[in-house]
């Protein structure tokens, strides 16, 4: 009946055309040793989605499933998928080189132990073999794809990459504009108060002179008009200028 059923298989496998096609890998179901089995199908569909996920041509033990019927099933379930010369059947019957198969066992309450190999039905034997363990399903889980990628390696194939997050962009805060802006406008308020205040201090000056002329007192007394209004200002930019550098330190 295997027979059939590889015959089966290769008559629904469509011929490779000559285009270059990312390499196809079958992935059995995991064998559940002291294991739930839905846990096992919940790896076994990790593992698929590991190496569908870095460019792999996946195939499944689900997917032969639908191409086969029930008596050809219990055929395919009835083969022993650690014999080497059924795994090169099975492969060859789909043109798939690569076959991962491997279990899922328990070795105590807190010690879950995955262990894959690698099947190369060119040479007609497993090529590499690698196992991960962990307290939990979850923790098992999560060393998949590294476990993956050290079982690939041998042939050169990626089973995992690793992505790293880009860093967050770089925003300008409104805060860092107006603390320099603040600083400038203020500066220049002192500096026009500086400038009014010495004006008007040589103005009094001029006009409590003795021997000052009338003419020098008059003209004094139109610039200090001048004076006050440059006190005036170099005040308002003083204390904008204040407004805007508090505003912009209480942003950053």
């Amino acid at each position: 009946m295997l027979h059939f059923v590889i015959a089966l298989l290769a008559s629904q496998t469509p011929t490779p055309t000559p285009a270059v096609a990312a390499p196809q890998v079958l992935v059995l179901d995991l064998q559940a040793v002291a294991v739930p089995p839905e846990k096992a199908q919940l790896l076994t569909a990790r593992i698929a989605q590991s190496l569908a996920r870095n460019g792999l041509d996946v195939v499944t033990s689900a997917d032969l499933r639908q191409l086969v019927s029930l008596e050809a099933e219990r055929s395919v379930n009835g083969c022993d998928t650690s014999s080497a010369s059924c795994i090169a059947e099975l492969a060859n019957a789909l043109g798939t080189r690569l076959v991962v198969s491997g279990q899922i066992g328990e070795l105590d309450k807190d010690h879950l132990v995955l262990q894959l190999s690698l099947f190369d039905s060119s040479q007609g034997r497993a090529v590499s073999r690698e196992e991960a363990a962990g307290a939990s399903i979850a923790a098992v889980a999560d060393a998949i794809p590294a476990t993956l990628t050290r079982l690939m390696a041998p042939i050169g194939l990626p089973a995992s990459t690793t992505t790293t997050a880009a860093p967050p962009p770089t925003t300008t805060k409104e805060g860092s504009l107006l603390v320099p802006i603040g600083g400038g406008v203020g500066g220049l308020g002192v500096l026009v108060l500086a400038a009014a205040g010495a004006g008007a201090w040589f103005l009094n000056d001029a006009l409590e002179r003795p021997d000052a002329a009338q003419a020098d007192k008059q003209a004094a007394v139109d610039n200090g008009t001048l004076a006050l209004a440059g006190l005036g200002v170099g005040a308002a930019l003083t204390a904008a200028g204040a407004g805007v550098l508090i505003a912009g330190m209480v942003q950053e």
